[in-house]
Formats: structure tokens, C-alpha cells, sequence
């Protein structure tokens, strides 16, 4: 018997780019796409994520977080000037 079932992925909001973790690129459970995304050194910010190549280092903290846009604010340590 076949049967089919919706799967999840995460897509970077930033570049498009699909998380794989292994070379698995969906799951059955909408938690374990993040999950595994962010095991993959992904970040999520609210509803949105974030690949490696399209995070940026924190010049006051040197924390990595999400590539900024005109009203970002590094999650540690506040707005980057």
C-alpha cells in the first residue's frame, strides 16, 4: 500500500534556499523541519529563517543573527548602529 501526507520544509527567507539536515529535506511534522533546520546552524527570528550564508556577525557582540534590513536589531544586544 502506498499512502501520501503532507511534509514540511523551511525555505530561507532570505535567498530561497531549502534546509537539509543529511540530505532530508522535508518532514512529517512541522516542528522537526525547524528543528532540524536550526540543528543545520539555521536561525529562526518570529516566523521567518534564516540560512548560513545569509546571517550576518553582530559587530558589538559578535553573536550571529539574521541578515539585517532597515530596522533590525540584533537579538542580544539590541539595535546595530
Amino acid at each position: 500500500m502506498i499512502k501520501s501526507k503532507p511534509y514540511f520544509w523551511v525555505i530561507c527567507d532570505k535567498c530561497g534556499e531549502k534546509a537539509e539536515y543529511y540530505e532530508v529535506s522535508a518532514w512529517s511534522e512541522e516542528s522537526h523541519a525547524v528543528e532540524y533546520a536550526e540543528a543545520d546552524d539555521w536561525i529562526t527570528v518570529a516566523d521567518k529563517h534564516f540560512c548560513l550564508d545569509c546571517q550576518v556577525v553582530c559587530a558589538e557582540c559578535d553573536i550571529r543573527c539574521a541578515a539585517p534590513d532597515a530596522n533590525s536589531k540584533c537579538e542580544a544586544c539590541g539595535p546595530n548602529d
